[in-house]
């Protein structure tokens, strides 16, 4: 398909947003390599990260991955109004609590403190 666009349109290579993108793309490659390192560090049994560390660094493809996408919808005309971003800001400020009341949760299991009033 990319290649199709190309043909077709090649003032598309000349667009900021396919830039981007790429660059994007090429992160993904870049920490598709580091994965296969990581994978090597677990059989070899070298690996320092935690599960919650691995879980992290499993959400780094998920957004990277987004904004390919967004950037190949949206293109140039990437929205920036007040509302976009509010609803941005509101997803990760809710991720963030999350996070927060997950570990609250895991330090009081360690610690054996209980909810219940």
């Amino acid at each position: 398909m990319a290649i199709g666009i190309v043909t077709t349109e090649p003032d598309v290579l000349r667009q900021t947003w396919l830039h981007v993108k790429l660059f994007f793309v090429l992160l993904l490659v870049t920490f598709h390599f580091y994965c296969g390192r990581l994978i090597h560090q677990l059989e070899n049994k070298t690996c320092y990260f935690n599960s919650l560390q691995m879980r992290r660094i499993n959400e780094i493809p998920t957004i990277l991955l987004g904004l390919v996408v967004l950037f190949a919808i949206f293109k140039n005309n990437l929205p920036t109004s007040i509302i976009v971003w509010g609803t941005v800001v509101t997803v990760l400020t809710f991720g963030v609590i999350i996070q927060l009341y997950a570990h609250k949760r895991s330090l009081q299991k360690k610690l054996g403190v209980s909810n219940n009033i």
